[in-house]
C-alpha cells in the first residue's frame, strides 16, 4: 500500500504540472491571440481611415469632374452660340453690301 501511494502521490503531482504546463500554454496563446486580434483590428481601422480618406478624395474628384464637364458643355453650348452669331454677322455683311 505504501508504494501504491507513493506511485498515486507522484502521479498527482506530475498531473498537477500537467495541468499547469497546460493552463500556462493556453494563458500565453490566448494572449497572443488577443494581442494578434488587437493588432489586426488596428491594421483594419486603419485601411478604413485610409479607405474613408480615399473615398473623400474620390468624392471631391467627382465633384471637381461634374464641373469640369458643366464646364466643358457650357463652352461647347457658347461656342455653338458664337458660331451661330458668326453666321448671322456674315449674312448681315453680304446684306450691308447688296444694300450698298
Amino acid at each position: 500500500p505504501i508504494k501504491a501511494q507513493l506511485v498515486a502521490e507522484d502521479i498527482a503531482r506530475q498531473l498537477t504540472a500537467l495541468v499547469r504546463s497546460v493552463r500556462s500554454i493556453i494563458h500565453e496563446d490566448c494572449t497572443i491571440s488577443k494581442q494578434h486580434m488587437e493588432s489586426c483590428n488596428l491594421s483594419v481601422n486603419e485601411l478604413v481611415k485610409e479607405l474613408d480618406v480615399d473615398m473623400t478624395d474620390m468624392e471631391n474628384f467627382i465633384v471637381r469632374l461634374e464641373k469640369l464637364l458643366t464646364d466643358l458643355s457650357n463652352a461647347e453650348s457658347l461656342s455653338s452660340k458664337l458660331k451661330e452669331i458668326k453666321e448671322n454677322l456674315t449674312i448681315l455683311e453680304l446684306l450691308a453690301q447688296q444694300i450698298l
